[in-house]
């Protein structure tokens, strides 16, 4: 019994030390608790959303992002891994890069990886354009400007052509792009 006793004053012993040591160490209020600062104001994983848009019915917007972070303060949304699919009667467009980050609402840039594809809509049409394909490691659009910018290597390919150079920027409502400098052209006829 005395052994029991013992056994039983050693144990009782080493828990109340134990429990005296994680109370100093825990803190005793939520007051002692240093606040997460958080880099963002909301966040959103696994999204996708569609959207059309009311002056043109016939253009729809469909997003699809692993994770979408934004900042309130900074007017700023970060992306990862995002994917656009933008329809009109004559062309779908699809963009796909690693990330990319709208900044004050007006200036959207894809980052890592960058692949924008455009193909006819109506594939049985002969008359419009062929496949398009650009590629790149940064690209950024200007929402207010309607214009294209990209200071690195962009390859643009299309049946039977692939150009390349380095920087890049275009004008979407007039259509006209340009290749700034070492630019090469690739044709292979049929």
């Amino acid at each position: 019994m005395k052994r029991t006793l013992s056994f039983l004053f050693i144990f009782l012993a080493a828990m109340a030390t134990v429990f005296i040591s994680l109370k100093q160490i825990t803190p005793t209020s939520d007051s002692d608790i240093p606040e997460e600062i958080l880099d963002h104001s909301w966040q959103i994983f696994n999204t996708q959303t569609w959207q059309q848009n009311p002056q043109d019915l016939t253009s729809q917007t469909y997003i699809k992002a692993h994770r979408i972070h934004h900042q309130d303060e900074h007017k700023t949304t970060f992306f990862t891994q995002p994917f656009v699919i933008r329809t009109t009667l004559e062309h779908t467009h699809t963009i796909q890069s690693q990330q990319a980050e709208l900044t004050q609402e007006t200036k959207l840039s894809f980052l890592k990886n960058v692949v924008i594809k455009r193909y006819p809509t109506n594939k049985l049409d002969n008359n419009q354009p062929q496949n398009k394909t650009l590629l790149t490691e940064k690209i950024t659009y200007n929402t207010e400007t309607q214009q294209i910018y990209s200071p690195l290597l962009v390859v643009m390919k299309q049946p039977q052509t692939r150009m390349s150079g380095i920087g890049f920027k275009a004008n979407l409502q007039t259509g006209n792009f340009q290749l700034l400098s070492n630019v090469k052209t690739h044709h292979e006829p049929n």
